[in-house]
């Protein structure tokens, strides 16, 4: 018995971890659901059953779901970003941070698939119609394939979910074997019309620095490579919007800026 509950303590440790790692954790199965799992906003989300009407609120969730083999009845459009082509005809629920709950309600989806903190405020009103939803957060290349883990355990489709992470872990060491030993200092700055700041970890590009090994300096008019002119800007398409499956290509464009002699031909 004494050892019974050594195992069982052990179990329930594991499974209290594996939740709390990615910002999403996820358990399938079991006598009441079809799937209970806490969203990024830390929200206890239960599916009684697999959803067979999704609707997303971001874009940029709609390849990772199509990479799993999932399908959506509903989605938001955008001005930016690509819309997978087995996607543009689905009907659309307004612009990303102007949803028209009046057409998403009338999808009657059992799940809406929507991005923290941008969607927070229509929250209450989808609860209220009693709809289910699962927020996720796709800032770091870690939040990336946790949210595909998550979208193969929605759509029951784990295998296909576990291997579309394989390929984007296999494309980025692709990248990062080429470097040199080295460590690279540099900065990454974000401007608008009203302020100017630097990025940390925590955003896509930030995360895209780390996973090259770069160190983040916050010190700019007086770093070498100002003074040097070695300044480069990032497509908004990799480093502000959302890239979602194409983190490996932003992973790579900004290994290009650094080590331009590395990647030659665009290599």
């Amino acid at each position: 018995m004494f050892l019974k509950k050594i195992a069982c303590g052990l179990l329930c440790a594991a499974m209290l971890l594996a939740a709390g790692c990615g910002g999403v954790g996820t358990q399938t199965g079991g006598d009441k659901a079809y799937l209970q799992l806490t969203d990024a906003a830390g929200r206890q989300v239960s599916l009684a059953q697999k959803p067979e009407r999704v609707v997303s609120l971001s874009p940029s969730y709609l390849s990772m779901i199509e990479a799993v083999g999932g399908t959506v009845v509903g989605r938001a459009s955008s001005k930016v970003g690509k819309i997978p082509e087995s996607m543009k005809s689905v009907p659309e629920v307004g612009m990303v941070y102007n949803i028209n709950m009046e057409a998403l309600v009338g999808l009657k989806p059992d799940l809406v698939l929507a991005s923290k903190n941008q969607h927070d405020k229509f929250i209450p009103m989808l609860q209220s119609n009693k709809i289910n939803v699962v927020e996720f957060d796709t800032q770091t290349f870690e939040d990336v394939k946790g949210t595909i883990k998550t979208l193969g355990d929605i759509y029951g489709t784990q295998d296909k979910a576990q291997k579309e992470n394989e390929l984007l872990d296999k494309q980025v060491a692709a990248v990062t074997s080429k470097l040199p030993k080295e460590k690279k200092r540099i900065v990454i700055m974000h401007a608008t019309a009203s302020a100017v700041t630097v990025e940390g970890s925590h955003s896509i590009a930030g995360c895209v620095s780390d996973i090259l090994g770069f160190e983040n300096n916050p010190a700019w008019n007086s770093l070498p490579a100002v003074k040097a002119g070695r300044v480069y800007v990032l497509p908004a398409k990799l480093s502000l919007n959302k890239p979602g499956l194409r983190y490996p290509e932003a992973v790579k464009f900004m290994a290009q800026q650094v080590y331009p002699e590395v990647f030659t031909n665009g290599k």
